[in-house]
């Protein structure tokens, strides 16, 4: 196999965050490993003991995930980060069949897989114990399902994309509304992507992501205004 220097990228990403796992499992924590991440990490070591699930909520169904991995392995934090680090790396390659879908150059693809990899924040975050590496995972593969359907005219990625939205939605209770937009709206595009100018079908998918910036701005600003209130009337 002939390593492209956009793989030998994605490799060197994925070696950062085996280091950070690594850090985080046997000498840690490592930045940003305690709190969520070592409570995760707890809920797992408890639920691989007898893999009884008691309760359902969403943060623990990653938890009971992870205990079945230590359940078949062992109960280690490094088991569980390095398996962050590998689900990383799954979702890289997913990001580069986006772009080849796509039609990006190959200047545009090495830009974007460079920060992909090597944001300080990113390599942290995604090497631990913390759900948002497989969210970040299935909402790349719901896109990727989408263009399949929406350019490749492939079926079968209906189902994939079914069932990326309901991990998503089973990780995190937002990104399952995030993903009833995406089913509606490619169902949407699909049907009418013969009859209405592009500019409009661009429209219809970017609007409500606009609108979430702007709802999310204000209510930002909001929160900043009653901060300063209460700091001078108390």
């Amino acid at each position: 196999m002939v390593l492209t220097r956009l793989n030998i990228l994605i490799i060197f990403g994925f070696l950062l965050r085996i280091f950070v796992s690594i850090w985080n499992g046997f000498w840690g924590p490592s930045f940003g490993a305690d709190a969520d991440a070592m409570g995760f990490h707890l809920n797992a070591s408890a639920y691989s003991i007898n893999l009884i699930f008691d309760q359902f909520v969403m943060g623990h169904l990653y938890s009971f995930f992870l205990g079945v991995v230590y359940y078949i392995t062992t109960d280690s934090l490094f088991i569980g980060s390095f398996l962050s680090s590998l689900v990383w790396l799954a979702s890289a390659f997913v990001l580069v069949w986006i772009f080849d879908l796509l039609s990006f150059d190959k200047s545009s693809k090495m830009k974007a897989v460079f920060f992909y990899s090597i944001i300080p924040s990113s390599i942290f975050l995604t090497s631990i114990t913390l759900r948002e590496v497989y969210q970040l995972f299935f909402v790349n593969l719901a896109f990727f399902s989408i263009l399949k359907i929406y350019i490749k005219n492939s079926q079968k990625y209906w189902l994939t994309l079914i069932l990326s939205i309901l991990i998503m939605g089973v990780l995190h209770g937002a990104l399952f509304v995030f993903g009833i937009y995406l089913f509606i709206t490619t169902i949407v595009i699909i049907n009418i992507r013969k009859s209405w100018p592009v500019i409009l079908r661009n429209g219809l998918f970017i609007a409500p992501f606009l609108l979430l910036i702007i709802i999310n701005n204000n209510n930002d600003k909001k929160s900043m205004f009653y901060t300063y209130r209460d700091d001078r009337f108390t």
